[in-house]
């Protein structure tokens, strides 16, 4: 029950602060504060580590907004399905609880999850942009606002084809997981 509690309040923390907002908590916490971390920039491009430290908080921000949603979605999901006739089934069969939470109840709750975090993960995309410009990260999405400030329209529709891109294949591979995650979907196709 502590569990749940805590994992209940912590997702709804997540949702309730924006990217930007969490990104510059994170960024004056752990870089100007305690020091642990860089706050921004992209790092020496010849040293392996230093990039990997200068990309920490970027992937921390980002990271803690959607597993806050995918947490919540999850977690009345489970209940959801916790709920149905074939869990109780498997309960009776004599089954661990832990193999009816995994084999049984996980399985059939991670379809509306899917769904789901394939508009998350293109939302994500949009996301990256405000990450980008917070701690100074070269990328697309910082590229992209460079571009419209100097009304580079080439550049945008470049970056803006590259976007596009991303988001068909994060759809893709969402339709190729849910046929995956529940087979009677792959047999109808």
């Amino acid at each position: 029950r502590l569990a749940d509690y805590l994992g209940r309040i912590l997702s709804l923390a997540g949702l309730s602060v924006p990217a930007f907002y969490l990104g510059i908590l994170l960024a004056l916490l752990l870089a100007l504060r305690w020091g642990w971390l860089p706050a921004v920039g992209g790092g020496d491009p010849a040293d392996g580590p230093d990039r990997l430290r200068h990309l920490v908080l970027p992937a921390v921000t980002l990271g803690l907004v959607m597993t806050a949603s995918v947490a919540r979605l999850t977690r009345s999901a489970m209940l959801n399905v916790l709920n149905q006739d074939y869990v109780r089934t498997a309960r009776a069969k004599g089954l661990r609880e832990r193999a009816v939470h995994l084999r049984h109840a996980l399985r059939s709750a991670l379809v509306p999850i899917v769904s789901i975090t394939g508009l998350w993960a293109v939302s994500l995309i949009g996301d990256s942009v405000t990450v980008e410009v917070v701690f100074a990260r070269p990328g697309l999405g910082k590229m992209m606002v460079g571009a419209i400030l100097q009304r580079d329209y080439t550049a945008l529709q470049s970056v803006m084809v590259v976007y596009t891109a991303f988001v068909v294949g994060i759809n893709l591979l969402t339709d190729l997981v849910y046929g995956w995650v529940d087979p009677r979907i792959a047999r109808r196709t």
